[in-house]
């Protein structure tokens, strides 16, 4: 019976071990960021609060508090035994919870009636308004007639202002006449103008030998690159704030931001990342805290 007793997290005495400290004690051990563990299993963060800090009236059940415990401890490689063994047993440290989402579940009754009853208030008023939408509508159909009448003499304006436009290319006729003679000078050209041609494409090809070179170098090296030694994790957003990369990198892979502007970069275990700046290395563990390294890419 003693072994199947409730955790109760005010005991008092130096040997009580709460199981939510000794899911804090392992994260902070391994170097991972509580909201690595959150993203790995898909939760919201604050669940994972609850569930370190001992709060059980913030979980839904014992069920889900056990089964969330387990999925931490495989993150963590921790044998999860110790952990379940001082999980509550019974539902009563989240009765809370129950009530409150009984009491939810009861006052949504009451907001749909209310909802219900102010709706039929507005419908009586609606019914006025579609009747007014209908004449206006009614009265718009009257409308595009004119619109036609007026469509139809834009036309004639705008064909009498292309006559000019056409009759202009029609004026210089001589210079038609003058080009002609020149079609006649046309097979003599070929030579001079393949020799051209020639002089073009070497002229054309001297500067871009030099180029090639200098722009290698730029093109291969992204903005922002992070190369995992370890299994971390690293969030990249945008000056709006906007969420640009967020992933979990494994030994050795690799994760480039070529977005321009300013970036913030969290990465959550900063001994076992390497971030690069254009090109230039970056030392991102002499700032961080807790292994938790957050700074600036500015444009």
């Amino acid at each position: 019976m003693s072994e199947n007793a409730p955790y109760d997290p005010h005991i008092d005495g130096a040997s009580a071990v709460s199981p939510g400290k000794l899911l804090r004690d392992a994260r902070v051990a391994s170097g991972m960021h509580i909201e690595s563990i959150a993203f790995a299993l898909k939760v919201p963060v604050s669940k994972i609060e609850a569930l370190e800090t001992d709060r059980w009236e913030a979980l839904p059940d014992a069920v889900f508090a056990r089964a969330l415990a387990s999925s931490v401890c495989r993150v963590l490689k921790l044998d999860p035994a110790p952990v379940l063994a001082l999980l509550p047993q019974t539902t009563a440290h989240f009765l809370p919870s129950m009530e409150s989402g009984v009491k939810a579940a009861f006052r949504d009754g009451s907001e749909r009636s209310r909802s219900r009853s102010v709706l039929a208030r507005v419908t009586r008023p609606l019914g006025l308004t579609v009747i007014v939408l209908l004449v206006g509508a009614a009265v718009l159909a009257w409308m595009p007639t004119a619109w036609l009448h007026r469509g139809l003499t834009e036309p004639i304006r705008v064909q009498s202002a292309e006559t000019p436009e056409q009759s202009a290319p029609t004026a210089p006729a001589g210079t038609q006449a003058e080009v002609v003679p020149s079609t006649q000078v046309a097979p003599a050209a070929p030579v001079s103008a393949a020799g051209s041609s020639q002089v073009a494409l070497s002229a054309a090809s001297d500067p871009v030998s030099p180029s090639s070179p200098i722009a290698n170098p730029t093109g291969n090296a992204p903005r922002l690159l992070m190369t995992a030694s370890r299994e971390t994790w690293v969030q990249v957003k945008d000056a709006q704030g906007a969420v640009l990369l967020e992933r979990i990198l494994h030994a050795g892979e690799s994760a480039a931001v070529n977005q321009p502007g300013r970036l913030s970069v969290v990465v959550g275990r900063a001994d076992a990342t390497e971030v690069r700046v254009a090109g230039q290395k970056r030392d991102i563990a002499a700032s961080a805290r807790e292994n938790v390294a957050r700074f600036e890419v500015n444009p």
